[in-house]
């Protein structure tokens, strides 16, 4: 059993074994010893004491919580023994025009050789380049794309600027030791004094550059400000919708309300419960729906408000563990949800069809009038709506008038009504209990715009196609509403169904031919045929 001691490294507080405590004593002495007769000594040793510490929190991460001595010893073999530093310095004179970097390099905006932001001296730091290489590239794509101050700017962004002495070395891919940090400490002493010598002799030129450079660098500023402010209006604009489409999922899923419903133009608040029950009536079903959309909608409302706040609140850190288990549900959503797709698209796999025909007279001479009922209650799309308030779905109809060229006596009507379902028999069951018929008064023929069912009832698909059968010569007048239901009816001017309606029309052979039509109406149909001749 080994006695542990708490000491303070680089701002970092450690626990160490007494082996390792006494180790680190000793390498830290030595280093004062050799550092005493610099001028920047105490600078020197706080970068070193930083890099240990670094060093030692990358020991033992996720595997302990004390220091041992072989940790210590390995950071010596880093950092480098006091004695080895002047062994260095001579190697560095022998070989100064050939250096190897042996370190990891990474990249950082470098903001000693910059201009604007660093980029470009971060880039040829790290590809050992001259900078001016890169202002050149970036300035041609500027000039002939247009493109290189977003990439410029993107680059901005994604770089960090190397700040500390550390990070400077790591920039140019040399190693984080004892030696590089005094190098790189008297280095920086070397230019401040050199600086201030320059400044006492500049001349007009440089005082110019130095002026051009301190503008680049407000500007920079500038715009670097109002990327920071940028991102914070992002960010709270991804909390501002994220919350209010919670806010929507919440009254949908939970509250059992929705305002998506849209019926002539109207939006109407519907219970979920009633609109789910328009496609099945299982309450596993609508439970499995409702889980799913919470999830999949819910899950990325969620993480936009995380990273709105992450932005506005300028947050760097980043949960694995948050990311990975909100994926995972939304995944296991989006595996719920193509279930819930699956199951309903297999109520719609069989079909069934059931016809009627009749026939209906009229006395020669007379003209059939076609004409649609009044509308009950509200319906659009998919859905209606009774007085009551009731959602129920509707069915679609088409009507298509021909000549009937088994009898030219008789007009005959066929009415073909059709369903689908999860097998035949259920598919045969929801055709035949459509109920739909044309309803005879004298003369005319009234038709019902829209196939109704009742709100018991569940959509299937049903859907009516009419078909007339009208004798030749027969005269026929479409009332208007008519347009609702006529569908790709043949007439001997090619007039669109919906401009049918309001006119008295005969049939012919070749289909239905105007009797009332405007003049116009055929100067168009002959235009078109000397256009297309």
């Amino acid at each position: 059993m080994k006695k542990t001691i708490q000491t303070n490294i680089g701002g970092f507080v450690f626990n160490m074994d007494d082996d390792a405590y006494l180790a680190t004593e000793q390498y830290l002495n030595a280093l004062k010893q050799h550092f005493k007769t610099e001028e920047s000594a105490d600078e020197i040793l706080e970068d070193i004491e930083w890099r240990m510490a670094e060093i030692f929190k990358e020991a033992i991460k996720n595997k302990r919580e004390v220091v041992t001595l072989s940790d210590v010893q390995q950071m010596i073999e880093i950092m480098g023994q006091p004695e080895m530093i002047t062994e260095e310095k001579k190697d560095d004179t022998q070989e100064e025009k050939i250096s190897f970097s042996t370190g990891h390099k990474r990249l950082y905006r470098d903001p000693e050789h910059k201009v604007i932001g660093g980029v470009c001296g971060g880039l040829a730091a790290y590809f050992n380049i001259d900078p001016i290489t890169f202002r050149l590239v970036f300035g041609i794509m500027f000039i002939a794309w247009g493109t290189g101050v977003m990439i410029y700017v993107l680059l901005w962004i994604a770089m960090p600027k190397a700040k500390t002495r550390a990070e400077k070395l790591e920039m140019r891919g040399e190693r984080i030791n004892v030696s590089n940090l005094e190098k790189q400490i008297k280095e920086e002493v070397g230019d401040i004094k050199d600086g201030i010598k320059n400044m006492q002799h500049s001349s007009f030129f440089q005082r110019l550059g130095k002026g051009i450079q301190e503008f680049f660098q407000a500007l920079s500023d500038l715009l670097y400000r109002f990327l920071k402010i940028s991102g914070k209006l992002i960010g709270i604009a991804f909390i501002i919708s994220g919350i209010v489409l919670l806010i929507l999922l919440f009254s949908i899923v939970f509250m059992g309300t929705t305002s998506i419903i849209q019926i002539n133009d109207n939006l109407f608040h519907v219970s979920t419960g009633a609109l789910l029950n328009i496609f099945s009536q299982n309450p596993i079903m609508h439970i499995l729906t409702l889980t799913a959309i919470g999830i999949i909608i819910g899950i990325p409302m969620l993480m936009m408000i995380y990273a709105g706040i992450k932005l506005l609140f300028n947050i760097k850190y980043s949960n694995k563990w948050l990311n990975i288990s909100s994926f995972t549900l939304w995944a296991l959503g989006l595996i719920l949800g193509s279930y819930v797709v699956i199951s309903m698209v297999k109520e719609f796999s069989e079909s069934f069809v059931v016809t009627n025909e009749k026939a209906v007279s009229i006395q020669k001479g007379q003209t059939w009038v076609f004409q649609c009922a009044e509308k009950k209650g509200m319906q659009d799309g998919f859905f209606g709506m009774d007085n009551a308030g009731k959602l129920y779905p509707i069915g679609d109809v088409r009507l298509n008038i021909i000549h009937n060229q088994e009898n030219d006596s008789i007009t005959k009507i066929e009415i073909i009504k059709f369903s689908r379902g999860k097998t035949r028999e259920e598919a045969s069951m929801y055709a035949k209990k459509i109920q739909y018929d044309v309803i005879q008064t004298d003369t005319t023929l009234l038709f019902e715009s829209v196939l109704l069912m009742t709100y018991t009832d569940m959509y299937r698909n049903q859907r009516i196609r009419i078909t007339l059968k009208i004798p030749e010569k027969q005269k026929v007048y479409l009332a208007p509403g008519m347009e609702t239901i006529l569908y790709d009816v043949k007439n001997v001017l090619d007039t669109w169904d919906n401009d049918m309606v309001g006119y008295t029309w005969i049939m012919e052979r070749k289909g239905l031919d105007c009797l009332d039509c405007p003049k116009q109406m055929r100067e168009r149909k002959n235009a078109d045929e000397d256009e297309n001749d």
